[in-house]
């Protein structure tokens, strides 16, 4: 699946976009996001050979430290902000940078324009949306309002063009899809083979110092099955906490899942 982040200030209108594109029925009550919400193929980004999970990020600064966790690896980031609230147009520009070092080297970026039913001039102004757009290469800007339900037609067909960008992007760089490392398959993961071969060596250890205890029991042979275990078990967490720790190559360019 690819990763699709929503980022932007605090009541900005990110939760009812969110709603819109998981086609949940318009509500006028604010909701909160606590943390973070998360959708699996939202409906509406149910796009030809192309999966997405959507994460919400909470825009409040008591979860800062947890949304920006969510950065790593995004493939498409949505930067949202109000453009009557010029304060909200700030916080996409102070989080872009920062969003940049952790996404994907191929990450597309849509800027949306949130509550466009709203907004009747004043606040950012078009040289400024148009001066970010330049200094970040944006190449999608969407104006959307939930609660008209206008502009979620674009913004799917801006996902879908940001898509064929990555896919584009990993053909240039002969990324073959579903790589998360383009080295991957000219690079002997000589770690994995050999806590491989450990475990299996401690299984044989274990069952032959059991087999010899069925028998007769010596200290010796207490001591080759207790060994043995532990190596397994040893073996077990190297192995776990290598499928859940960080890629070995952190370098973004490297790093790339293409949908």
């Amino acid at each position: 699946m690819a990763k699709l982040i929503i980022v932007g200030e605090s009541e900005v209108g990110k939760s009812k976009l969110f709603d819109r594109l998981n086609q949940t029925l318009y509500n006028d009550e604010y909701r909160r996001t606590i943390g973070v919400d998360c959708s699996f193929k939202p409906p509406m980004l149910d796009l030809p050979g192309t999966s997405y999970v959507v994460y919400d990020l909470a825009g409040s600064k008591d979860f800062r430290a947890l949304v920006k966790t969510y950065y790593f690896d995004a493939e498409v980031a949505m930067l949202c902000f109000d453009r009557s609230n010029e304060a909200s147009f700030r916080r996409i520009q102070d989080d872009i940078a920062e969003i940049k070092e952790k996404a994907k080297k191929s990450c597309q970026y849509i800027l949306v324009e949130t509550k466009s039913d709203l907004n009747s001039g004043g606040g950012v102004s078009e040289e400024q949306i148009n001066q970010f757009k330049k200094d970040n290469e944006i190449l999608f800007h969407v104006q959307t309002s939930a609660k008209k339900d206008t502009g979620f037609t674009e913004l799917t067909v801006a996902v879908r063009d940001a898509t064929q960008n990555i896919i584009d992007y990993g053909k240039r760089h002969s990324i073959a899809p579903g790589l998360q490392n383009p080295e991957s398959t000219n690079r002997i993961n000589w770690s994995f083979l050999l806590n491989a071969f450990i475990g299996l060596a401690s299984v044989a250890l274990c069952v032959a110092a059991l087999a010899t205890m069925s028998i007769v029991a010596t200290p010796v042979t207490v001591a080759l099955a207790v060994g043995g275990g532990v190596a397994l078990l040893i073996t077990v967490g190297m192995f776990a906490a290598r499928q859940s720790g960080p890629d070995e190559n952190p370098d973004p360019e490297n790093n790339l899942s293409i949908p």
